[in-house]
């Protein structure tokens, strides 16, 4: 593995090594370096990561990697049963782990271990089906759900049938919105909401974006979004939290009261909801 390493540490600065970007914002449409932005500064400053734990590596060394678990260069065949043994028991909803291997609870397709790794702006996927001797490995200097796609991959490799991928409607939507103002944003949603073929309705992109909106200071933008999402998810207790949270930060008390037990009635369970009104009635 000649174009492995462990950190600039030790081996010097690569200057192969790609770098990491990442969207800060769902509506944002250019990618930023992670190492500019300022708010992962101190990140920067006390871990000199390139790779989960300090690794530097390539797909084609990884392939070498996976080819000496194989061929026995690296462990006997009896301490890798050991390592593909699940310590942490698996269920159908997610995967066990073995001594440093992730095992999934499905092995209709047969015995699958991976690892999985990432950072901020850096994910990496290594997956491997031991039965079939397929390999998978993905590595992405975007952060995106290298996972899924990796998984995806494997099942193809199975001739399983994976539905197309659909672009994400609160991405394109809040791009929009952010350009050109809310009648266009309004009038881009309802095209995007009928699209189903190639577009995919998400409430937690929605709420994010929201948040996201708020947390930079376009309180305005973040209201009109928050109040798009109720009309999305109407069944959603969450959306109506969510929704009194802006309202009571625009000092629309009464609204946001509303909103809140709106929010309780479809979950009692509500804590937050429960607090927050107390505040208000409080600091009346």
């Amino acid at each position: 593995m000649e174009s492995s390493s462990l950190s600039e540490f030790n081996f010097g600065i690569d200057k192969n090594i790609c770098k990491e970007h990442r969207y800060r914002y769902l509506y944002a449409d250019i990618p930023e370096r992670i190492d500019t932005v300022a708010a992962n500064q101190y990140i920067f400053q006390t871990f000199n990561f390139k790779g989960h734990g300090d690794v530097v590596s390539t797909i084609h060394d990884l392939l070498k990697y996976d080819k000496a678990l194989y061929n026995g260069t690296l462990l006997p065949e009896s301490s890798l049963r050991l390592a593909y043994q699940p310590v942490v028991p698996g269920t159908p909803n997610s995967s066990g782990y073995g001594l440093g291997w992730s095992i999934p609870h499905d092995s209709a397709n047969g015995k699958i271990v991976f690892h999985h790794g990432g950072g901020l702006g850096i994910e990496a996927m290594l997956v491997r089906n031991i039965s079939k001797h397929q390999t998978v490995i993905l590595f992405d200097n975007m952060k995106n759900p290298a996972f899924y796609v990796a998984m995806n991959a494997l099942k193809i490799l199975n001739g399983e049938k994976i539905p197309k991928p659909k672009k994400s409607v609160a991405k394109t939507y809040g791009r929009v919105l952010m350009k050109e103002g809310v009648a266009d944003a309004v009038n881009l949603l309802k095209q995007l909401k009928k699209d189903t073929l190639n577009y995919s309705q998400s409430e937690y992109e929605m709420n994010l974006l929201s948040y996201q909106l708020m947390g930079s200071g376009k309180d305005d933008l973040a209201y009109e979004v928050f109040k798009t999402d109720i009309a999305l998810f109407p069944e959603s207790w969450n959306v109506y939290d969510s929704y009194g949270e802006i309202l009571l930060k625009l000092g629309r008390k009464d609204e946001a009261i509303k909103m809140y037990q709106k929010s309780m009635e479809l979950n009692p369970e509500n804590e937050n909801g429960k607090k927050v009104i107390e505040r208000i009635n409080t600091n009346k």
